[in-house]
């Protein structure tokens, strides 16, 4: 579920400032043809469209959409927001993806549809500007204030309409193809077989550091994404790690295992902003020896991961052999 507690966002416009930023009357055309929404489809995280669907009014997804003014005009290079997150969920009486406050297309005019999941509400409290160039985009800041696991996913999308074209049908719902902008992060923990296979080990504390947890994401008019990361932080992950469970034990290549590793992001992992270079991960472990008696030796060991492959819409796995020295083995299983 969606828990808005864990950050704030804001949705905004990029654009240079404009004479007028007065809405422009949004006009229907002579048929009054509503906008309507359709053929949602998303290649992320989220198991199913019907995770979308939630249950109704407030779940579902946001949209803000802007159209060019009338054709021969000086307005026809500028855009006006007509759809300021407006809340699109699904209606099970009609089977059919619906919102409140119904438009109604334009003749001759191209229309810009930004979509993002999870729907926030909250959002209408920072009104996005109501003007925008023809070469503006659309832009969503996340400001992290915990890990996200991954029960949160953050998914856009984009859509151009151009109401001018002779192939215009205004009876076709708007298709949205949502993208996952954020990495999901795993991590596996395990002994090492070779040198640690009749003894025993515990993790005590998993922290990474230098991970962007605030970031502002632009998606252009071509429905390009990018990240910008604006704050580094340490974060501490310590609700992963049950310190008094031992770690199963595992060759350094993986092929062969023996019980359970400590999965200190869960079974899920994390989703994270994945603009990100020189991030650390800081194990805090104990290591009681066969023949140690009752001493368990405390190590704490840095580890650079490789973030190379970190990139929106993949799933990054990192399997971590422990022993009086630490190994790393780096796995990458695609989106």
């Amino acid at each position: 579920s969606f828990n808005s507690s864990l950050f704030s966002i804001l949705m905004c416009l990029f654009l240079e400032p404009l004479d007028s930023c007065e809405k422009e009357s949004h006009e229907p055309a002579s048929d009054k043809t509503p906008i309507k929404f359709g053929k949602v489809e998303t290649r992320t995280p989220v198991n199913s469209v019907d995770d979308m669907k939630g249950d109704g009014k407030g779940d579902g997804f946001g949209v803000l959409a802007s159209m060019n003014g009338a054709a021969g005009t000086s307005a026809a290079a500028v855009y006006s927001l007509f759809m300021e997150n407006e809340n699109v969920y699904w209606d099970d009486t009609y089977d059919a993806w619906t919102y409140d406050n119904t438009q109604y297309w334009t003749k001759g005019r191209n229309y810009h549809f930004f979509a993002y999941y999870p729907y926030e509400a909250e959002m209408n409290d920072a009104k996005p500007i109501s003007a925008v160039e023809m070469n503006a985009g659309f832009g969503y800041d996340l400001t992290f204030t915990t890990p996200q696991t991954a029960d949160f996913d953050l998914l856009t999308g984009f859509a151009t309409v151009d109401t001018g074209d002779a192939a215009f049908n205004g009876g076709t719902p708007v298709p949205i193809d949502f993208g996952h902008e954020m990495v999901n992060v795993n991590l596996e923990i395990w002994r090492d077989a070779e040198k640690h296979q009749n003894d025993n080990m515990r993790v005590t504390d998993v922290a990474l550091s230098n991970i962007p947890w605030k970031g502002k994401l632009t998606k252009t008019v071509d429905g390009v994404s990018s990240w910008t990361p604006l704050a580094m932080n340490q974060l501490f992950l310590g609700t992963g790690v049950d310190q008094n469970k031992e770690i199963g034990a595992a060759r350094k290549d993986l092929t062969w295992s023996s019980g359970d590793p400590c999965k200190p992001f869960g079974d899920d992992g994390l989703l994270l902003i994945p603009e990100a270079n020189a991030v650390t991960l800081l194990v805090s472990y104990e290591l009681h020896r066969q023949d140690g008696g009752d001493i368990w030796e405390e190590y704490t060991l840095p580890v650079t991961l490789p973030v190379d492959a970190w990139e929106a819409g993949k799933r990054i796995n990192y399997s971590l052999i422990l022993s009086n020295q630490v190994n790393m083995s780096f796995y990458y299983l695609g989106t």
